[in-house]
């Protein structure tokens, strides 16, 4: 490629960015004007930020007749028919329970969303995030259970996902699941739309042309808007729709837009290590060496002592576009370690107050950088930075915390 071909694609990319951010420009001060009256913006999801447990709260009231939406059986029937169980469409359910213990089985677990049909069980298991992973046997042990309570043929199980995945040969063994799959017992349901699989985005937004309460109707509306959003994904739609048109307007847009999405590995590839370099200046200082090593892992930094041999870790994880801090576990380590999460959330500020999944015995969202973090992390760098290594170093020096991780390692070494 020549200089004067460098210098026509630069200005042409130049182009590109000048009339879209005209575009933009215009649609903000219009919106400005109108959220006056219309609240665009305003998402109660937003406002609540769900996690995994809430969500299926949500879902399973939707899925309830005699839940306070008022709709009957509209929603839960219009859910059956998705995943094709037509035969239990206009049934009452005697139940719709969450956290549904297993105790026809000897193992301990609670499936997330139970829809009780007296002769018939329809079992959700909801795993919303990525990171959430399956435990050994999780699914498998979900179906004994469910087989021994309603009969072979009589029950079937949703296993729902971000983008409706199959569960791993961890949870249960392939050839177990497709013969679920073949006698119509288990479906794999996505949030985002699927071409192969129902999907929850489709369903709600079926829900809100059925619903017949505008009150009702306006909260669904604010559900289905948010769940694009869960990964932290660009949450306003309508300049989204901006972008995807000026794309579409020619052939050179569409073809710069192309390039530009082809480059943006390598931009968060940079723009996540050069940050990671920097904690790590940064936590040397506020750190005593002698005691810990660093573990930097591309988009992810973490740190631990040297005889936790890797089993737990804290440190921070740029997840699509999201800053998750806590501490870090192997999957394999087994149950979350006994009063950690408690001592952490002692300790740590007010609205901080945390999660864990299968991968985290603690974890929080950085706040309030949101969805656009990357950015921050460019050009609001030392402001992250300093942030993101003040509450690592908290955590760190939580006593109680660190000494029942201590705890914790020399066990599994003993075992």
């Amino acid at each position: 490629m020549t200089n004067s071909d460098v210098n026509d694609y630069r200005q042409s990319v130049e182009d590109f960015f000048s009339v879209l951010k005209e575009k933009l420009k215009s649609y903000r001060a219009v919106k400005r004007h109108l959220d006056r009256f219309l609240s665009t913006d305003f998402n109660i999801f937003a406002w609540i930020k769900p996690d995994e447990k809430h969500l299926s709260n949500v879902i399973a009231n939707l899925l309830n007749p005699a839940s306070s939406h008022g709709q009957q059986g509209v929603f839960l029937d219009a859910f059956l028919r998705r995943i094709g169980k037509d035969d239990l469409c206009n049934r009452q359910p005697h139940q719709v329970t969450c956290e549904a213990p297993t105790d026809y089985i000897d193992q301990d677990r609670k499936i997330d969303i139970l829809v009780d049909f007296g002769d018939f069980g329809l079992g959700i298991e909801n795993k919303p995030w990525p990171w959430s992973k399956d435990l050994e046997d999780q699914l498998k042990d979900y179906c004994r259970h469910l087989k021994m309570k309603y009969g072979d043929r009589r029950f079937c199980v949703v296993y729902l996902t971000i983008l409706g995945d199959n569960p791993s040969e961890n949870s249960i063994r392939a050839k177990m699941r497709k013969n679920l799959e073949q006698n119509g017992q288990l479906f794999c349901v996505s949030y985002r739309p699927n071409t192969y699989r129902p999907n929850i985005l489709e369903w709600l937004r079926e829900c809100c042309q059925l619903c017949e309460s505008d009150k009702f109707r306006e909260f669904l509306r604010d559900f289905t808007t948010y769940i694009p959003t869960m990964e932290g994904s660009m949450s306003n739609s309508s300049e989204r729709e901006i972008i995807v048109e000026h794309a579409l307007e020619n052939r050179e847009n569409l073809e710069n837009t192309v390039e530009i999405h082809q480059a943006y590995d390598e931009l968060y590839k940079r723009i996540s290590e050069g940050f990671c370099r920097d904690l790590q200046r940064c936590l040397e200082e506020h750190l005593d060496m002698s005691q810990w090593e660093f573990i930097p892992e591309g988009d992810s930094f973490s740190f631990a002592k040297r005889e936790w041999e890797g089993k737990y870790k804290i440190g921070m994880q740029l997840y699509n576009e999201t800053l998750l801090l806590g501490v870090y576990r192997k999957e394999q380590n087994g149950e979350l370690i006994e009063g950690l999460v408690e001592a952490i959330k002692d300790k740590m500020r007010r609205g901080q107050q945390g999660k864990s999944d299968n991968w985290w015995e603690y974890y929080f969202k950085l706040e309030p950088f949101g969805p656009k973090v990357l950015v921050e992390m460019q050009f609001n760098r030392d402001v992250i930075k300093e942030q993101v290594c003040k509450e690592l170093v908290k955590i760190s020096k939580i006593r109680q915390a660190m000494q029942l991780i201590d705890e914790q390692v020399e066990k599994l070494k003993n075992e």
